[in-house]
């Protein structure tokens, strides 16, 4: 004979159903590995713009509109150029 638990059988009932998984941007999640794998630190703006640098040194600010492009800049960061050109 088969057991069941009142949490099994009301589970659906009472909210027991998990949500869905949000869909994350890809290009998010490689521009956090490129700035992990450079040593580099960042933090999103109100205003709309990136701050990213190595802790303890100046920061460089760049506008953000999309992952994709913040990809593109912080390549650039690396490469030693001005992200904003």
């Amino acid at each position: 004979m088969a057991r069941y638990s009142l949490e099994a059988a009301l589970g659906g009932i009472l909210g027991g159903r998990q949500k869905p998984k949000r869909k994350t941007d890809s290009d998010y999640g490689r521009f956090r590995r490129l700035a992990k794998k450079h040593g580099f630190v960042y933090e999103i703006a109100p205003d709309g713009y990136i701050d990213i640098g190595k802790p303890g040194e100046k920061m460089i600010s760049f506008p953000h509109y999309h992952w994709g492009e913040s990809i593109s800049r912080l390549e650039a960061v690396i490469r030693g150029e001005s992200p904003n050109e």
